[in-house]
């Protein structure tokens, strides 16, 4: 019984590394690369700036063949779900299961005005609350619903101009302009 090397030499930038940093492949009798994935992702990405064109032109031959199956796939539910995934971990570093906690949380309501996203708007990218986050910390506060999301955005989550128009709001009650020859 042999026993495997937890570490791999790199064929190609001759580092020795962990043999999960090597890509899965068959044809090796060790079952991996013989170079490390950086290595091989670099001379990939090389190769397909060399090729530009011809990787363009595959890509369109690809999609032709299988139009249908390509539009049935962007327009589905399935890819819909897996794109706000990325999204939540690429700008806010939370995963669907941090979302749905959110969620239930605050009881599927938006944290401001706490309506049911479904009360607010009836177009598909609307529905779902928005994840709230501080810019400067890039940390998630609470789900918001598009209206008090695009609030917050105006006022770049400043509480003095938020506090502004609260004292404007309540002022305003009191003094109402009206046009020139309206006596009501």
């Amino acid at each position: 019984m042999t026993v495997r090397s937890a570490t791999k030499r790199c064929g190609r930038c001759q580092q020795e590394k962990p043999v999960d940093a090597f890509g899965v492949v068959r044809s090796n009798p060790d079952g991996r690369r013989g170079v490390c994935k950086e290595c091989f992702n670099g001379k990939r990405r090389e190769w397909i700036a060399r090729n530009h064109e011809r990787v363009k032109e595959n890509k369109r031959r690809e999609y032709e063949l299988n139009r249908d199956k390509y539009k049935q796939y962007f327009n589905s539910d399935k890819r819909r779900l897996r794109v706000f995934e990325w999204k939540l971990q690429r700008f806010f570093g939370i995963t669907i299961d941090d979302f749905e906690a959110m969620m239930d949380a605050q009881a599927g309501r938006c944290a401001i005005c706490r309506r049911l996203p479904d009360d607010i708007s009836n177009h598909r990218n609307k529905v779902r609350l928005h994840v709230d986050h501080d810019h400067k910390a890039k940390k998630g506060r609470g789900l918001l619903c598009n209206t008090c999301n695009m609030g917050l955005g105006a006022f770049r989550d400043s509480i003095d101009d938020l506090k502004s128009a609260i004292r404007y709001l309540e002022e305003s009650k009191q003094i109402l302009f009206l046009p020139k020859g309206n006596t009501a």
